[in-house]
């Protein structure tokens, strides 16, 4: 696989978004509830995917693998930092 490792970013914000005003930049919704995703086509075979939930969290990756294959890693990445504690999402 040549993407990086998703970048967990902590967002300060205090109150949740709601769906509609995520999918004016984030046009994909996740298989994880409240998680949605822009993909980016940035070079030749290049992707920059980034991801938000309605709490703020976003995280985000970049390569030259298939879009939907990155996006099932990032979604595998906020599982295992959810079970962590370090990142909250609903399923």
């Amino acid at each position: 696989m040549t993407s990086n490792s998703p970048d967990i970013i902590i967002s300060t914000q205090s109150y949740a978004l709601s769906e509609s005003e995520l999918l004016k930049d984030y046009p994909v919704k996740s298989s994880i509830e409240g998680w949605f995703f822009s993909i980016e086509q940035v070079d030749t075979f290049v992707c920059y995917i980034k991801a938000k939930n309605i709490y703020g969290f976003e995280t985000s990756t970049s390569g030259s693998d298939d879009a939907d294959f990155m996006v099932k890693y990032i979604e595998d990445s906020i599982r295992r930092e959810s079970l962590r504690g370090g990142m909250y999402f609903i399923e």
